[in-house]
């Protein structure tokens, strides 16, 4: 029996079951479960776990979300939630979107969660650190991230976080660094080989 249908089950023969939470990342699935339970108790609470798909399965019926981002960046999920309550569509996508930018960049931190302690830390929590140690490019990249989530954190409600703010500073004529740095040592070689020949 699939996880969802035990979910049915459940909902269905046990009235002091008032809810659930999916964390799968399973839109089918969840919508699955919606099916089979809300039409047949509608006072069922069925709650969301990843805020990439939070806007998606409010649409579909769901009740919300208990998700990760809301600790960190709560007044995006809030003012998601009430737009879409007031039929706000636009709004609600358009900050669906930046939730996604959250989540991704406290990802793209590495070890899971370092992101997101630095997102409690812009916050004003001090959660201490990680015990695995970070090695020095860890921690630089790790700055960055702090950076580009105080800016996405102010952007969204909570101001106070905007004194981090920091953007990338462009390389070169707005040339990926990346770029530059090829462009040097393609050139380096051509010079050597030119001066072999020589």
């Amino acid at each position: 029996m699939s996880s969802h249908l035990r979910s049915s089950t459940l909902a269905l023969d046990c009235p002091r079951i008032i809810g659930t939470k999916d964390s799968s990342r399973d839109m089918p699935r969840f919508m699955a479960t919606l099916d089979e339970v809300k039409s047949q108790r509608p006072d069922f609470v069925c709650l969301i776990g990843c805020e990439e798909i939070l806007l998606p399965t409010l649409l579909m019926g769901g009740d919300g979300g208990t998700i990760a981002t809301s600790g960190v960046a709560p007044e995006a999920i809030m003012k998601l939630y009430h737009s879409f309550q007031r039929g706000d569509l636009a709004e609600a996508k358009r900050i669906q979107f930046k939730i996604l930018e959250i989540i991704k960049t406290m990802f793209a931190a590495g070890n899971f969660p370092e992101g997101f302690r630095e997102g409690a830390a812009l916050r004003g929590f001090d959660i201490g650190r990680a015990r695995q140690p970070l090695s020095e490019r860890e921690q630089t990249h790790l700055e960055e991230i702090r950076a580009k989530l105080a800016c996405l954190l102010a952007e969204c409600g909570f101001p106070e976080a905007a004194h981090a703010c920091r953007q990338p500073t462009p390389s070169p004529a707005g040339t990926p660094l990346a770029r530059v740095d090829i462009e040097r040592i393609v050139r380096n070689v051509i010079q050597e080989i030119g001066g072999a020949k020589g």
